[in-house]
């Protein structure tokens, strides 16, 4: 069962379990880019979308070194690991989901962030970097993810 937060309308484009990283996503943006003494509680607009690989550039804090590489362990060589040798396995997961199931049907998706500013949008990427990369080392030319849509009056980048 979906918790109070989704919205019945999205529960006709994504199931539960690509929703499953929705949470993740929220923490990372309360705790990185967040105004100070404000909490989003949840995200109330959200849609699965295919995102363009060729966009990418566009994505603020997705280091576009690490869409450079042809091998795993060249997106995130030893002096750049914050998550260490979990880093190396969760891209190399990533291929072979992605490999088996390119539409991550029935997976958890990135998440991207929507700020929007009128009718400007900048594009975050709050949870899913391991699979951009797995699925530029597939030479995929589009990624499902779920954007979810935010004012950019609440975004302070720390």
């Amino acid at each position: 069962m979906l918790s109070y937060m989704f919205k019945q309308l999205h529960i006709m484009i994504c199931n539960k379990k690509e929703l499953a990283s929705l949470p993740d996503a929220l923490q990372t943006f309360n705790t990185h880019f967040c105004k100070k003494d404000f909490e989003l509680n949840n995200f109330s607009r959200y849609e699965r979308v295919q995102y363009s690989l060729e966009n990418c550039e566009d994505l603020l804090n997705l280091d576009s070194t690490r869409l450079k590489a042809s091998r795993p362990e060249q997106a995130y060589p030893e002096t750049n690991r914050p998550r260490g040798v979990q880093d190396i396995l969760s891209v190399k997961y990533h291929v072979d989901v992605l490999q088996k199931n390119p539409d991550l049907k029935n997976e958890p998706l990135p998440i991207v962030a929507v700020l929007q500013n009128g009718e400007y949008e900048t594009h975050l990427l709050l949870d899913g970097a391991h699979r951009f990369v797995a699925a530029h080392l597939l030479s995929l030319t589009h990624l499902s993810v779920i954007f979810v849509y935010l004012p950019i009056t609440i975004v302070s980048f720390r």
